[in-house]
């Protein structure tokens, strides 16, 4: 079981990660974002849904709401998916943001 502190931390690394992912995704040319891929969820669009789709049914989980799923470590299942959208963006060519847990936690201790 994770203390409050380092359940705190996961949910901050995931805030940061996610928003990097979403402000790279915006920057793409238009359509890009949309256009179809060969990938599960069709779409850097598609992907980025499912981890939404995911987030609601972790929250209904941490609200106690029936949601049907099992439990799941949300942190990690985004990402697995920004992952995913990172292989989608050397598709069109472009550079993804660099989301990994070491870049958050020396970003994160300098203020």
């Amino acid at each position: 079981m994770l203390d409050q502190a380092a359940a705190t931390s996961l949910v901050r690394y995931k805030t940061w990660a996610d928003r990097l992912t979403l402000a790279a995704v915006a920057a793409l040319p238009p359509g890009e974002a949309a256009r179809e891929r060969p990938t599960l969820f069709k779409s850097i669009i598609g992907t980025l849904n499912h981890s939404y789709v995911v987030d609601l049914i972790w929250q209904a989980n941490l609200e106690g709401r029936v949601h049907g799923f099992s439990a799941r470590n949300v942190v990690n299942h985004a990402t697995y998916h920004r992952g995913w959208v990172s292989e989608l963006f050397y598709q069109i060519p472009a550079k993804p943001p660099t989301t990994d847990w070491n870049i958050f936690l020396q970003r994160d201790a300098g203020g």
